[in-house]
């Protein structure tokens, strides 16, 4: 695995939305369009897994029914405090952005 070079304030920003995802003083999805954007300023040194993981997700909220935008909801509470548990982000964001990946493929009420 290689080992990233991330900017200090990429991983800053990123676990600053985190904290406010799991926080639930916000929806999700919004604070889910604002990671977005932090990470689309550092897509030469991130994974765009990384970047994938909350394009579909939010891609679920808008384009499909209730149900698969509460559980794509859902699922980026998880996705954040999965985040925030990294302890080197430099060594696990592709992992991460890999599993994510595999999990919203296979998570069955997001294909509804």
């Amino acid at each position: 695995m290689t080992e990233l070079r991330l900017d200090p304030e990429f991983i800053s920003e990123h676990q600053e939305r985190c904290r406010r995802i799991v926080s639930g003083a916000e929806r999700p999805y919004d604070v889910a369009l604002e990671l977005m954007w932090v990470i689309s300023e550092h897509l030469s040194s991130v994974p765009a897994a990384v970047y994938g993981i909350w394009a579909e997700l939010t891609d679920v909220c808008e384009l499909q029914g209730p149900a698969a935008g509460a559980r794509a909801q859902e699922l980026m509470r998880q996705a954040a405090a999965e985040f925030l548990s990294l302890v080197d982000y430099e060594l696990e964001l592709a992992g991460y952005a890999d599993r994510w990946a595999e999990r919203i493929s296979r998570d069955e009420l997001l294909k509804s």
